[in-house]
Formats: C-alpha cells, structure tokens, sequence
C-alpha cells in the first residue's frame, strides 16, 4: 500500500513572497518614473514661461524708452519662433501701464507687460519705474498645467 504524504506548501507560499517582493519594486519604480517624466515636464515648461518673461521684458524697455505708453498705442515688439508677430497693444491709466499682445490663444505660450511710473522720494525730478513682466506657458490660467515665470526691472529714469 502506497503511503500519501502530507505536503506543507511551503513552495506556494515562498512564491506567493517572491510575487509581492517583486510587485513591490515594480511598484516603487514606476512611481518614481511617473514622478521623473512630471517633473522633467514642470522643468520644460518653467523654461517656456521664463523664456516669455524675458520676451516681455524687452519688450517693456523698448515700449518705455521708444515712448509707447499712451492709452491706444501699439507697436511691434519682434517674432515668435512660428514667424508670428507680437503686435502689442497699450493701456494706460494714471502711473500705470499695462502691454499685452492683440491677440492670444489658450493654448499657446503668451506673456503680459506692466509699467509703474512713481516719483522717486529722494530726488522728485525724477521717476522710479518698474517694468513687470509674467510669462506662461499656456495662456489659460485656470488649466492645472499652466506655469508662470515674473521678471522684474527697476531703474529711475
């Protein structure tokens, strides 16, 4: 007569082991790569919306120094990388003024412009100005996506 021997199952449960290790660290590597490719991401957007910023900010010096800051003005201020020209339009009001270009879409990178003219408190023969200028990289800001990079310029005039 044959004898049946009792088997523990010690192999499905150092498997069933081996299974969750490994699924563990699968896991672990494909949070850390999500968080990677996101965070490469933010890095390529900061760049678009600063790179805005900074297009602006030329844009501010030439409007200042070349006299565009009445209410109606409008000037061109260079090309994007799609040949698209930036045909900005000023507003003024008081010691402030605001360029924005004359048209923009939500999905592209867009920037805006403000010009602060105060009186300098030491010497009031002259001006402080402050020339702010905000870049995004998409110009809906209500999307989660959208970065905003600011620069902002001092000088008395």
């Amino acid at each position: 007569m044959k004898r049946i021997k009792k088997q523990s199952g010690y192999a499905i449960l150092f498997a069933m082991v081996i299974v969750g290790v490994v699924s563990l660290l699968a896991s672990g590597l494909s949070s850390t790569s999500y968080k990677q490719l996101v965070l490469s991401s933010l890095v390529k957007d900061s760049q678009i919306a600063f790179y805005k910023a900074d297009t602006a900010s030329e844009c501010g010096l030439y409007a200042y120094f070349n006299g565009f800051t009445d209410n109606g003005d409008s000037f061109f201020c260079g090309t994007d990388k799609n040949k698209t020209a930036y045909n900005l339009n000023v507003s003024a009001s008081g010691s402030s003024i605001l360029i924005n270009p004359s048209t923009s879409s939500d999905i592209n990178p867009c920037f805006s412009i403000s010009i602060l003219k105060t009186t300098n408190p030491i010497n009031t023969l002259k001006s402080d100005i402050k020339i702010t200028s905000d870049g995004y990289n998409i110009c809906d800001k209500n999307n989660t996506r959208s970065v905003e990079r600011e620069i902002e310029i001092k000088f008395t005039d």
